[in-house]
């Protein structure tokens, strides 16, 4: 036991014999000698442990006791253990890693980013617009552990990551999971590279998605159904002529917007006056080895025929003004506003069509809808017709017939009609 006496401006701990049968003094802790300095030594807790404080500088010296009576007085008024006693970590041996965890050490998250974006766009296996979705994914991933070893990164940066995008950046569950996908897949390559250990992959997996409905059961994001076709007529009044005819010719056949913005003038294939095709050397399914064929009838012919007297330099059949260029009610010739002279049409860019869709919906009080409704208007149309699903599959591009099947849209006039046409037997 042991109590601090007062000698002038010097404090001294005194050691205290107890005596046979006396108790210790309670609310008072022992300062004992450990190895030429002093320590304290907590009672014990109720978890088992027994904290223990080794005081600085040597045994009864002025420092030790000035850090012996800020921990009594501590305990004294609080009757708890100091906060720098209780959160202090507890010192272990440095552990010498084996050969494969050496793979990976100064391989950041960033470096793992920038290295697959790089392999991702160089190689052939993904799309631009996929190559786009990979970016997006990454840059959350490293503005929060840039900075973090790759080979650290673990399941609880997952589930943080995912929470950071629902909480932050409002994502869908359904896009959330999308996306954790792709930042898996990024991990996956830096594996097969040797750049980060394997088991990481197996460190970073969730038990758990995101969920993708509400509590109430419906869905976060509706299903995409098939434009009304009065609704797309009313907003194709209203658009300018050469983006009026994209639209429309995509109705007609099912293409997808980035075949239609490819589309030359040298591709199209006239097999008869009444059916025209194009067959693009690249497309979604082209990886897959898959072809895909577009079938033009009598109304998008008459289109592409007016398009192809239009026809810039580029060779492109769809093409759009520049932003200075404006077009001769007249002759349908393009011209600079400013100069007077004639230019050029230049194709269309990703992101254009959907942008003077979505301004005139607004600026008309519609009812909102995207260019790719316009695929599902028509394989719902042609399923409703009595079409199969395996050549609605083929006109539409899809691999898959279930991909088609999502695209119908049940028709609930045939059916009222049938049934109220029904009799009794």
């Amino acid at each position: 036991m042991a109590e601090r006496k007062e000698d002038g401006n010097k404090y001294t701990v005194v050691k205290l014999s107890r005596g046979r049968g006396r108790k210790a003094r309670k609310g008072v802790l022992k300062c004992e000698e450990y190895r030429g300095k002093g320590r304290i030594r907590y009672p014990r807790q109720p978890d088992g442990s027994r904290p223990t404080e080794y005081l600085p500088g040597a045994y009864e010296s002025a420092e030790m006791q000035a850090a012996y009576l800020r921990s009594m007085a501590h305990w004294a008024t609080y009757g708890t253990i100091p906060e720098w006693v209780a959160n202090k970590k507890k010192k272990t041996a440095a552990r010498i890693p084996s050969p494969a965890e050496l793979v990976g050490m100064g391989y950041t998250v960033a470096e793992l980013a920038a290295d697959f974006l790089e392999w991702a766009a160089d190689i052939r296996e993904y799309s631009k617009h996929e190559v786009d979705n990979f970016r997006c994914a990454l840059k959350p991933l490293v503005e929060l552990f840039g900075e973090m070893q790759a080979a650290a990164f673990t399941s609880r940066e997952m589930i943080e990551l995912a929470e950071h995008r629902k909480r932050k950046r409002k994502n869908s569950g359904k896009y959330i999971n999308q996306q954790q996908g792709r930042t898996r897949r990024a991990f996956r390559y830096a594996a097969g590279k040797k750049m980060i250990p394997a088991s990481v992959l197996a460190e970073m997996d969730v038990p758990e998605k995101m969920p993708t409905h509400h509590a109430d059961g419906t869905p976060e994001i509706p299903e995409v159904l098939a434009v009304d076709d009065k609704i797309a007529e009313a907003t194709l009044e209203h658009l300018p002529e050469y983006a009026a005819d994209f639209l429309r010719v995509m109705r007609g056949c099912g293409a997808r917007q980035a075949e239609l913005r490819g589309m030359l003038a040298a591709d199209l294939v006239k097999e008869s006056p009444d059916l025209w095709s194009y067959t693009p050397a690249i497309h979604k399914t082209s990886k897959r080895r898959k072809t895909r064929t577009l079938y033009f009838g009598r109304p998008e012919i008459a289109i592409l025929k007016k398009r192809l007297r239009r026809l810039g330099p580029t060779g492109h059949v769809f093409t759009k003004p520049r932003r200075d260029v404006r077009q001769n009610p007249k002759t349908g010739q393009m011209y600079n506003h400013d100069t007077g002279k004639r230019e050029h049409l230049v194709p269309w860019g990703p992101g254009s069509l959907q942008r003077l869709v979505l301004r005139a919906n607004r600026r008309l009080a519609l009812e909102h809808w995207t260019a790719h409704q316009l695929r599902h208007a028509l394989g719902s149309q042609l399923v409703n017709e009595g079409a199969q699903i395996a050549t609605v599959a083929v006109l539409l591009g899809h691999a898959d017939t279930r991909s088609t099947e999502r695209y119908w849209t049940p028709d609930h006039q045939q059916a009222r009609e049938l049934a109220a046409a029904r009799r009794p037997k």
